[in-house]
């Protein structure tokens, strides 16, 4: 057998700026002695590296090289040499660094999970959190092909097992320039919930969701989101997005596009306001299916 190693490798003496951090590979048939084999620059500290499936084609493999923070590229690995086929590329944004996935998942499954760096709890003895396990695919886009991620299944237990768990199911709700609705209604409370929706964008330039007193932002003219400090790349097709937005006590997590583009957001619940909120300024928008539900403690 023979095992190996990916090593982020820092050369303070390196010609360039982009060489001086790297990804060095090495392999060992005793986990003693270890010989080098290649290195590849511009990878940042604590990397992983994985294969995985094109559309879940196993015939169809790539591997992914990813480092901690965030970004990633796609190729071919021979057991000695990466071969980049694409540019970095990143999914995550935000309150998430350092992320490592776990090998040998049942059913051949890539989950992954991060740390998320900078989350703090207010008037708690501690901080910082892991984020919520998603698991990692690779699918075919019209920009080639991508990294997405998406929460594990067994996050759906947690929204059943109590009564009425799901605290609002709505059809479709009409958004009227700069004239905020509180999509919740009267005598629900959010504290730990998972939420999903379609946003079909319209005629509005933004459309803000408010949740728990921290606005979302999606911006339709330059097709991206924010929330507090992060910004991150939204692609709106056919005048649409998908967003899922999973609520802690410490943070909200957002899932565009089905895992497209993921972000990890520190976040503190307003003690006075546990409402979801949505406005669109500069034209009309509509939510289409937006859906909220409890989540349970996990354990």
């Amino acid at each position: 057998s023979r095992w190996v190693m990916a090593v982020y490798d820092e050369q303070p003496d390196a010609p360039t700026a982009e060489a001086k951090q790297g990804i060095s590979f090495f392999t060992s048939s005793d986990l003693k002695q270890w010989k080098f084999e290649s290195r590849i620059v511009g990878f940042y500290e604590c990397p992983d590296l994985f294969p995985l499936a094109i559309d879940g084609d196993k015939a169809n493999q790539k591997w992914v090289l990813y480092a901690a923070d965030g970004k990633y590229v796609i190729g071919d690995f021979d057991g000695k040499t990466f071969t980049t086929e694409s540019g970095k590329h990143q999914v995550w944004f935000g309150n998430f660094y350092a992320a490592q996935t776990f090998d040998n998942a049942p059913n051949g499954r890539r989950v992954q999970i991060g740390w998320g760096q900078g989350i703090e709890f207010k008037n708690r003895p501690f901080n910082q959190q892991m984020t919520i396990p998603v698991e990692l695919t690779l699918k075919t886009t019209a920009n080639g092909t991508k990294l997405f991620a998406w929460p594990v299944p067994e996050l759906d237990a947690a929204s059943k097992g109590r009564a009425h768990a799901t605290i609002l199911s709505i059809d479709r709700l009409k958004l009227q320039p700069s004239k905020e609705v509180t999509v919740t209604g009267p005598g629900v409370t959010l504290d730990q919930f998972d939420m999903t929706l379609e946003l079909e964008v319209g005629t509005a330039e933004k459309i803000t969701l408010t949740v728990c007193g921290t606005p979302i932002v999606c911006d339709a003219k330059q097709q991206k989101l924010t929330c507090r400090h992060v910004t991150a790349p939204v692609s709106i097709r056919e005048g649409r997005v998908s967003l899922r937005v999973i609520g802690d006590r410490g943070s909200l997590e957002i899932f565009v596009n089905k895992g497209e583009t993921a972000l990890s957001i520190g976040h503190t619940p307003s003690d006075t306001d546990r409402t979801w909120k949505a406005l669109a300024t500069g034209g009309e928008a509509t939510l289409h299916r937006p859906s909220i539900a409890n989540l349970n403690a996990t354990e």
